[in-house]
């Protein structure tokens, strides 16, 4: 076994590093907390706990573990980059792999576009404290003080000698030593943002051979010896349970009956000795189901008439209450700003419930054996799936081992516990087995946590001069947390996010959500709420403009962002890398939004052609985004083009339908995505501001295309598209 260092970040506190030390095979571990500085997403309970390990090994190879999981957001190098920075290794020697299951890790929960933003500075000061206790052997070795010896490039050199010690040679006698506990001392040591050799740099990512040469192992790429297939069918309508459980398909090994979290027996698990098999077998089976009273009000007409209806009437959470000259207790105060305004107008907009539809389908391999429930599943959260296993097996915690591949994408469907909850009551009925449960896209798609639907309308009071003196955003939809045990009287966060908190500069304004009983269930799907408020207030401010006698959207969103400084650079770069303003071609126009999600500003410029009625074509976008600090460059412009494209198919077609409980949509023949030859030239300008908590590059990336698509085609042919999707008679990818 090689010589190596292992430190590890793992929070349990917000006090100080934990002073315990173990020792092992001439190695240390240290632990590092979470600093008030760094910044939690609402859900800090759930995702305090980080760990990354470093190995530093005798042939001089640096291995960091990380415990988020890597969906193709890049936090295999992102995270590794915060450690090597710090640790002042070589880059070209660090090797990055998921970190093995065990309780040290913590939750491990990897969304909210969190990873990087929630670990800055704690996985710097743990690559600090790892590079100080280096120092400090080779001070030792030499018998010199530690300030005589400096770190670069994997190596200690002595000052003002030739003497040069290696991290792999060093690495024995480093292990015996206790690491600095003072977090200011660690501080101290953190690299300036000018000195900054790995962080800021697009250095390559570790993860992308095996992805290219298909030695990386995904989820659904796990085999076991003696393994078995598994396939579930669902009761096609939501809510609805199983009557009987049917008979065995002949070449079957088993079928099992599924309980959800509520405690409904709602699906059927085949197993076999293939997944294709297990899949048809499935599908083939005649069952018999109990559907539920309500399946044909869970209709997408009834639905967006029942929000209508609400609109009008529903009782309200009113989210922010921002008075200007009125009382701020003043509840009405929005509404007085209104009466007193010189010209209204109000602006309803329509979304519809998406699927997430990632592209490796939901999969989990459990095997109960032992006293031990193992599992190897693509999660968004270890801690969750620890937990599901628990409560299914009966078995503690520390009995469960989960191992948290690749994923082929996460979109926060992988957070969910359903499929787990399964894969585990499958490997319970085959004690001793492994089983892989792998859905059929049809059955993910029809079995999803959809994005909510909502309707928004926007209400706005205009003075003499054209100041907005007063802005009223009402929004109707399924809340998340709603449906998650938030008591209705608080705000539902998830369901305002993006609509509230906005930098323009306005007069009295108030956000107000109304809950849609709807009992389809939804979920986190890519920046979440603001994927959907962006559209709505985004598009409003275009229209504003045009009530304005056509004032440039561009510079009207300038006025209302001239206070600060921050988003107006943003607005402005990206407008200038557009050209706005320029001459376009015929057939052509530009459209803008602007959206602040997980602390990253984003503006995005979309240049479009309508070539019939019926269609758009994207021709280029341009993005600047703000991300406070920017860690690796390559990956934040891979993120917003990545991010940009979701929002876009969502736009243009994304949808799904209701019919007595089910979804009409099942698979990509009736979800219409982007063609490469459709993919629009998109340039990204990374921008960065001192002093700002860094941002998050996962999800902003999403929230402005629709907007700025919509806007582009209101000023080229002077329709307004108030309703997503765009075109929603062009369902599959087989329709042109």
């Amino acid at each position: 076994m090689p010589t190596h260092i292992e430190a590890q970040a793992n929070p349990h506190t917000r006090r100080d590093f934990l002073k315990s030390v173990a020792l092992a095979g001439g190695g240390f571990m240290l632990g590092v907390v979470l600093p008030a500085t760094d910044r939690l997403a609402s859900a800090a309970s759930a995702i305090s706990s980080v760990g990354v390990w470093i190995r530093i090994a005798t042939d001089e190879t640096v291995t960091i573990l990380v415990p988020t999981s890597e969906m193709g957001q890049g936090v295999l190098t992102s995270l590794p980059q915060l450690i090597a920075e710090e640790l002042k290794c070589d880059w070209s020697k660090v090797r990055t792999e998921h970190a093995p299951e065990g309780a040290l890790w913590g939750s491990r929960l990897t969304g909210g576009s969190t990873s990087v933003r929630t670990r800055y500075t704690s996985l710097r000061r743990g690559g600090a404290a790892a590079r100080d206790m280096l120092i400090r052997a080779a001070a030792l070795t030499w018998r010199v003080t530690p300030a005589e010896c400096v770190a670069a490039h994997g190596k200690v050199t002595r000052t003002g000698t030739s003497q040069v010690l290696t991290y792999g040679q060093l690495a024995p006698l480093a292990g015996t030593l206790t690491p600095a506990t003072d977090v200011a001392y660690l501080d101290s040591l953190l690299t300036p943002d000018a000195a900054m050799e790995i962080i800021g740099k697009s250095v390559p990512r570790p993860d992308i051979p095996s992805k290219v040469d298909g030695s990386a192992i995904f989820g659904i790429d796990v085999r076991l010896p003696n393994m078995l297939y598994a396939a579930v069918r669902h009761c096609p309508a939501v809510g609805g349970t199983l009557k009987t459980l049917p008979a065995k398909p002949s070449g079957a090994k088993a079928v099992i009956a599924l309980t959800n979290a509520k405690g409904m027996v709602n699906a059927v698990a085949v197993v076999a000795a293939d997944t294709w098999s297990a899949m048809r077998m499935a599908k083939k089976m005649s069952i018999s189901w109990n559907t539920p009273a309500n399946a044909s009000q869970i209709e997408s007409g009834a639905i967006h008439a029942e929000a209508v209806q609400l609109m009008s009437t529903g009782s309200a959470v009113v989210a922010e209450n921002v008075a200007q000259g009125l009382p701020a207790s003043d509840p009405q105060s929005a509404d007085a700003a209104m009466a007193s305004a010189v010209r209204t107008a109000e602006f309803t907009y329509s979304l519809p419930y998406l699927a997430h539809m990632t592209f490796e389908p939901l999969n989990c391999t459990t095997l109960l054996a032992g006293g031990e429930c193992r599992l190897w599943a693509p999660t968004q959260w270890v801690g969750g799936c620890e937990a599901t296993a628990a409560a299914v097996t009966g078995l503690p915690r520390t009995a469960i081992k989960v191992t948290n591949t690749l994923m082929g994408k996460g979109l926060g469907r992988k957070f969910e516990q359903d499929f787990i909850s399964q894969s585990v009551q499958i490997a319970k009925a085959l004690p001793g087995i492994p089983v892989k449960l792998t859905w059929s896209r049809e059955e993910d798609t029809g079995n999803d946590q959809y994005r909510p639907m909502a309707l928004g309308k926007v209400r706005v009071g205009l003075d003499t001069a054209g100041n907005i003196v007063s802005w009223i955003n009402r929004i109707v939809s399924p809340g998340i947390l709603y449906q998650r045990g938030t008591p209705l009287t608080s705000v539902d966060s998830q369901a305002v996010e993006g609509a509230r908190n906005l930098h323009y500069a306005m007069g009295a304004r108030r956000v107000e959500h109304v809950q849609h009983p709807c009992p389809v269930p939804v979920g986190f799907w890519r920046s979440v709420g603001s994927s959907i408020n962006a559209f709505i207030v985004e598009s409003a401010l275009d229209e504003i403009a045009l009530m304005l006698g056509n004032t440039d959207p561009y510079q009207l969103r300038r006025t209302l962002l001239s206070h600060d400084a921050r988003a107006l650079r943003v607005l402005d770069t990206a407008a200038q890398m557009a050209g706005w303003g320029r001459q376009m071609a015929t057939g052509r126009a530009l459209g803008i939004a602007f959206a602040e999600s997980f602390n990253t500003m984003v503006c995005q410029v979309a240049e479009i052609s309508a070539p019939t009625t019926t269609s758009v074509r994207v021709h280029k976008v341009w993005i600047a985004a703000d991300v406070g600090k920017a860690v690796n460059p390559d990956t934040i412009r891979q993120q917003m083009e990545g991010g940009m494209v979701e929002g876009l198919n969502a736009a243009l077609w994304g949808k799904i339908t209701w019919v007595n409980g089910a979804t009409v949509e099942k698979n990509f023949n009736r979800s219409r995505k982007l063609k490469m030859s459709e993919m629009p030239a998109c340039e990204v300008t990374v921008l960065e501001t001192a002093g700002v908590p860094i941002g998050g590059v996962g999800e902003p990336g999403t929230p402005p295309i629709a907007a700025a698509v919509a806007n582009a085609y209101a000023r080229l042919t002077g329709n307004r598209l108030r309703s997503l999707p765009m075109f929603p008679t062009q369902g599959g990818m087989d329709d042109d």
